[in-house]
Formats: C-alpha cells, structure tokens, sequence
C-alpha cells in the first residue's frame, strides 16, 4: 500500500516570518518586516512589475530616516546604468524573504536586524533608530552567515523561494527539481543522503513522501529559528525551527568546516526535551491519520510508517512490529492506547527524569482518557522507548 502521501502536494499558502512584539509594543524587527513587506509587494510581479526606484516610492515611506531617504538618492544618483538596489543591496528582486533576529544596542534606542532572502547565502542587515517612540529604518548592508541560526535561516529563505515564490504562477518542487543539490548551505554527506531517501521512495512508493527538508507534506505559513545549542566542542550544533503546523518542529544539526556552518543533517521533530519529543511525535502520528476523503484512508500502522520515525527507539519499533503481528481483528493503537483516532494529545504534566530516562503522561481528547510516554536519552536527543497503557499510579 503506498503511504499517505504518494505524492509531495504542497499547499501555497505561504506567508513571511513575522517577528512580532506584544501589541501596542514597538518592535524593530516589526518596523522591517513592514517595510520589506510593503516594497515587495510595490514592486510586484509579470506585468505588475513597478520600481520603487525609478518612481522614488521610497519617499512616501514613514518607515525610513529622513537622513536615510537622502543617502538613498544621493546613492541613485551616482550609479550608471544597470546599478543595484540599496534597499535590497542586489540587482535582482528576492522571490522569498523572513525576518530573523534583532540584536538591540546597549542605549536600546537602535538595533540591527537581520534580513533573509532567497537569494544564496544573502542576508541584510538593516539598521534601525528609535525616533519618538517609533522604530526607523536608518541604513542597509550585506551581512554574514557567521551563526548556525544565520545559516538555517538563510537554507530556508531559499528553500522557501523555490517552493512558493512572489509570483504564484510559478511553481517549482525542489524535490523534483533537486535543487538542494547545488546549494552551498549543505554538506555533501547530507545531499548524498537525500538523494538516497527520495531515490528509495520513488522505488517504493512510486513518489515523495514528504519534503525531507521540512518534514511535511504541506507547506507552513512561516518559520521560526531558535538559539543553537553547541556541542562542547563547539565545532558542531544544533537549531530547532518551529513551523505554524501545531507541534510541528524540525531539529537542523550543523558541523563547523573551514570556519564555515553547514547542515549536515535534518531530524524530523524537537528532540532536545521529552516533552519535545512527545509532542513532535503525536503532531505527526495524528496529522498521518487525517483523511481529505479521497484514496484510501490513510493508517500509519498499516503502512508502517512509524519505522522511518527519528522519534522512536529502534527496540520500541520491532516491539510494536511484534503486538501488531500478534494481534488479530479488533486490536488497539499501540501509540495511543486506543482503537479509535482522537484529536488530540497534549502533555499533562513535568517530566520525571532520572539520568538517560524520563517519563511523562498525555492526556488525549477521549474523556478521561491517559497514558504514559517513557523516553530513552541517546547522545543530545530524547526518543520514545515505550508506551504504558496504564499511567502510574493507576491500577
């Protein structure tokens, strides 16, 4: 039987990464994303297409330093013909970009934030000012990929520009494409490796299981970079990114080589936590099961899915192999406790953790209904080793 998604199908539905502050707080990184978002969509796309340049549309923008409108013209002034944008310091217009972080000044009245776009290792930083309780772009320049965070985030503006660009008339599947071969960002032990897993899924199951990239077969509305954790070493790390799917995380390792970060590898799920763990797995496992009504309904146990898990021990998986071939007609979810699909699982409690252990209860939607996750700590990620069926303390 083919799995779920026979075919990558990715839902257009692709908005930016806003860095947002509380409401009624101004924010700097809000100031950009605004900016940016506003001038993207000037200049349109196809026969849409208008310059902000040419039309100076720039100085209507309550966005910018008076000071900074005047270094602008004074800049357009002096470029022969076929110059660049100062604004996005290219020739070229970016098909995708998101905000990453703002890294404030000691007085807190200016700060520097931090432009991807889908151009290759392109990334601005964009100086800001607080003028009367509001925050103004003051100047733009190139950056550095200098962070693991700098360079998952810019991986991903790309990625991102390939799958769902300005111009929704054109579409290109990277997966089809395979255009993570060339991209610099990636080790080639990483590309040799995705190239082996969609090789195997095209033999297998005649398609794209998912994007590896993102561990989904839909495509999120944004995208959010947290803090690396560095190996001791500090010649390796990892980031988490969080998507707008609920639970839905994905763990980027990187290794440092000639002074440069690069992603070695991607691991479906938050794995730094149990409850991380927990929670990527069950956001998976229930969204595995959702049917749109066509084709046959999709059961993860049935079509064994859960054996390409990163969130699963290898000992749990060939137990759970061994209760399903044991059971006959009528037997229960092995993961959830349960024969039928509920909507949800959440975690209820803290985690008991003792050394490479822990354990934690979910509850599901089904009334009263709970179970407990064990998790087995291997090297820096937790993975699910069992579940009981019975919470402690129950009998």
């Amino acid at each position: 039987m083919l799995k779920r998604f026979a075919m990558l199908l990715f839902v257009l539905t692709l908005g930016m990464n806003m860095v947002q502050a509380q409401e009624g707080e101004p924010s700097p990184a809000a100031a950009v994303e605004e900016f940016y978002t506003w001038y993207l969509d000037f200049i349109g796309t196809g026969e849409d297409f208008r310059n902000p340049l040419a039309e100076r549309a720039y100085h209507d923008s309550l966005l910018l330093t008076g000071e900074f409108i005047a270094q602008v013209d004074e800049l357009l002034a002096s470029l022969e013909e076929g110059g660049y944008d100062p604004f996005l310091q290219a020739q070229d217009v970016p098909t995708w970009f998101h905000v990453g972080r703002a890294e404030m000044a000691g007085d807190e009245q200016s700060a520097v934030v931090a432009v991807y776009t889908s151009f290759p290792e392109h990334v601005l930083s964009v100086r800001v000012v607080r003028m009367d309780d509001r925050w103004l772009i003051a100047g733009v320049s190139r950056g550095e990929l200098a962070t693991p965070e700098d360079v998952v985030n810019s991986f991903y503006a790309r990625h991102m520009g390939y799958i769902a660009p300005r111009d929704e008339g054109r579409f290109v599947n990277p997966m089809v494409v395979r255009t993570y071969q060339a991209d610099p960002l990636l080790t080639g032990e990483f590309i040799a490796g995705v190239d082996a897993l969609l090789e195997r899924w095209q033999a297998e199951y005649g398609g794209y299981v998912a994007d590896p990239f993102l561990c989904a077969q839909a495509v999120p509305s944004s995208l959010t970079v947290e803090e690396a954790r560095y190996r001791v070493d500090r010649q390796a790390a990892d980031v988490v990114v969080r998507t707008s799917f609920p639970g839905h995380a994905v763990t980027v390792d990187l290794v440092q080589r000639d002074e440069q970060w690069l992603i070695n590898n991607i691991r479906c799920g938050e794995t730094r936590t149990p409850e991380g763990a927990v929670k990527s797995f069950y956001a998976w496992y229930l969204d595995y099961h959702r049917w749109n009504g066509e084709g046959e309904h999709p059961n993860a146990l049935v079509d064994q899915a859960y054996h390409d898990s990163d969130l699963l021990t290898a000992e749990f998986v060939a137990r759970v192999d061994a209760m399903l071939a044991g059971m006959g007609d009528g037997g229960y979810d092995p993961f959830l406790c349960a024969q039928d699909l509920p909507d949800a699982v959440r975690v209820v409690d803290e985690p008991q953790i003792s050394g490479d252990s822990a354990r934690l209860t979910v509850e599901t939607s089904f009334e009263g209904h709970a179970f407990d996750v064990v998790l087995t700590r291997i090297g820096e990620s937790w993975q699910i080793s069992d579940v009981v069926c019975q919470p402690a303390g129950e009998k």
